[in-house]
């Protein structure tokens, strides 16, 4: 944390914000009615997947079995919990380009989505349907 408050330095938000723009995937995961949202990155060099974990302090990195040939092996940053998707995007959204509309919706999404649980309370006719359009937006 920074003295503002922030998650990240600004050049370290910038910094993430350019490795989420070129190799990150934000998501939203599962159904319509069951969507989680995602933030991940997939790379051959781990260095900087574990330098976003260590920085945010949000996700894990794992190595991903999907191995073919002489490939080099891929490792994945992945963070799936609601509260930390949104730091993130909110240290990052500043200097994020080409992912900023995705960034968005899936922050709008993670806010409405936030005490919702597979099998807890179920939210009102009204978020549903925004929940649904926000998911139909994603996968434009």
């Amino acid at each position: 944390m920074t003295k503002r408050g922030n998650l990240l330095s600004d050049s370290a938000s910038g910094y993430l914000a350019g490795l989420l723009d070129g190799e990150g995937c934000i998501s939203l995961r599962g159904n319509i009615a069951f969507s989680r949202p995602c933030i991940e990155m997939v790379m051959t060099t781990p260095a900087p997947l574990f330098w976003a974990a260590k920085v945010t302090g949000c996700g894990n990195v794992y190595i991903c079995k999907e191995r073919r040939g002489n490939r080099r092996q891929p490792w994945r940053w992945v963070v799936t919990s609601i509260d930390e998707i949104k730091r993130i995007i909110n240290a990052v959204q500043l200097h994020l380009k080409v992912k900023w509309a995705e960034a968005q919706v899936l922050r709008v999404f993670a806010t409405l989505r936030v005490g919702v649980r597979k099998f807890g309370p179920r939210v009102s006719p009204e978020t549903e349907g925004r929940l649904q359009r926000l998911s139909t937006l994603m996968k434009l």
